[in-house]
């Protein structure tokens, strides 16, 4: 069976995910490619030249049927953020590109849409506000990135500290935080082997690791897009995995957020039923007062029409 899906935006990201998509499945696919920009052109037909090297796969561009009948759509279409810069600070393009994407657009299905523009969790939320799908089957690549850049800087500042798995959540940037209540060293809680001086500067490095990226760069690439595709992998698996990506609040954490009903990066489940806040995540005093700041940067910049 043929699983549809789409790509929207073939900049550096799309074409990323779009590559890994075609050259690691062995089951057929059907890719659209969806992006007006007259530009990217040559770029698609020299990607078209790759696919004949998987006759199995089926490639379209800009095709509405294809777009409407999807199993999955990539949403990589964005503003891209200036160095230096807060992600939020292009929140009104963005904005406008996702609603020139999905206002007033019909579809055959519900599928599952990944979102990775900028910022994420703004952009999520739009986009189920503009489809009114469940939010269960919208999903962003949120602090996933975040973690794993802590991971990366843990394991080389101190090389002797095993099974590190820290869950950083929040918003996707600036307002991301380490939940001291979930990340691990060893199986045992992270500040058992790091200080606060210690976890301070690690952050700081985790906030300017896009930054860094760029300076020679000019755009962070790999990273989301390998994101991306492990919430593309774990929405297909029938064991749920736990991830933290940018997920629809759950009823407790609405209300502790005074009846806010939108989109933060959290600790979540996914499987082929979709993508969903854990019901049992242990907010601290601290850490519901860190989310309550990450949904204020994003009030900030949402349209009043969007709350």
């Amino acid at each position: 069976m043929v699983r549809h899906l789409t790509v929207i935006g073939f900049g550096n990201i799309g074409k990323q995910i779009a590559s890994q998509l075609l050259h690691s499945a062995s089951a057929p696919l059907s890719l659209n490619v969806v992006d007006p920009d007259p530009s990217i052109e040559g770029a698609y037909w020299d990607f078209q030249d790759a696919v004949e090297l998987h006759p199995q796969h089926q490639l379209h561009w800009n095709n509405e049927h294809c777009f409407d009948n999807s199993d999955v759509i990539f949403h990589c279409a964005g503003a891209a953020v200036p160095m230096g810069e807060s992600r939020l600070v292009t929140s009104a393009s963005s904005i406008e590109i996702t609603e020139d994407i999905f206002k007033n657009q019909t579809f055959n299905k519900q599928p599952f849409i990944i979102v990775m523009a900028n910022p994420v969790e703004l952009i999520a939320h739009i986009t189920q506000r503009l489809t009114n799908f469940p939010p269960s089957r919208i999903v962003g690549t949120g602090t996933l990135l975040d973690s794993l850049r802590m991971q990366r800087f843990i394991q080389r500042d101190y090389p002797h500290l095993k099974k590190v798995h820290p869950l950083l959540l929040g918003e996707h940037g600036q307002g991301a935080y380490l939940s001291l209540e979930l990340s691990t060293i060893n199986k045992e809680p992270m500040k058992k082997h790091l200080n606060q001086l210690n976890i301070n500067a690690l952050m700081g490095k985790v906030k300017n690791a896009a930054d860094q990226i760029k300076k020679t760069q000019g755009a962070t690439i790999y990273g989301v897009s390998f994101c991306a595709l492990q919430i593309y992998a774990s929405l297909f698996d029938q064991q749920k995995t736990m991830l933290p990506v940018c997920t629809y609040l759950n009823e407790a954490l609405i209300k502790q957020l005074g009846g806010h009903q939108s989109y933060l990066s959290l600790p979540s489940k996914l499987n082929q039923e979709g993508a969903y806040a854990l019901e049992d995540y242990p907010t601290s005093k601290d850490e519901l007062k860190q989310l309550e700041k990450a949904q204020s940067l994003l009030d900030d910049c949402l349209p009043r029409h969007y709350h």
